[in-house]
């Protein structure tokens, strides 16, 4: 899942509501939270604590991993990271999709944009 420009409460739960859908629907070993296209990130700790304590899905992966290369977006990845290790520890950050791709041990990842037609 990639977001884009400004991400705010609102926005990360429309995400966290989408990626539960999908998940819920689909068989998925890992996912990869792409945050390197944001341009600012007013989430609230509030927010953040709220989410880690949902409980995870339904048909959770393996692994979550955000992809944050900016220092505010990373340090609150760090901070959901510490928030959920008690209940579960499918969630790590990284700074760059390179780390991802080494974490997965999956080789290069290619992504491509979809648009509804």
């Amino acid at each position: 899942m990639r977001l884009l420009g400004r991400v705010t409460d609102t926005v990360l739960e429309s995400a966290d509501i989408a990626l539960r859908t999908f998940l819920a629907e689909n068989k998925v070993e890992y996912v990869i939270l792409d945050f390197s296209g944001v341009s600012s990130f007013p989430v609230t700790s509030t927010y953040l604590r709220s989410l880690a304590l949902k409980p995870p899905p339904d048909r959770p992966p393996k692994l979550r991993i955000a992809v944050a290369p900016q220092l505010v977006v990373y340090g609150m990845g760090r901070m959901y990271a510490m928030l959920v290790e008690q209940s579960r520890t499918d969630f790590e950050v990284v700074k760059t999709m390179e780390e991802a791709e080494t974490r997965l041990a999956l080789g290069s990842l290619h992504f491509e944009s979809s648009s509804p037609s």
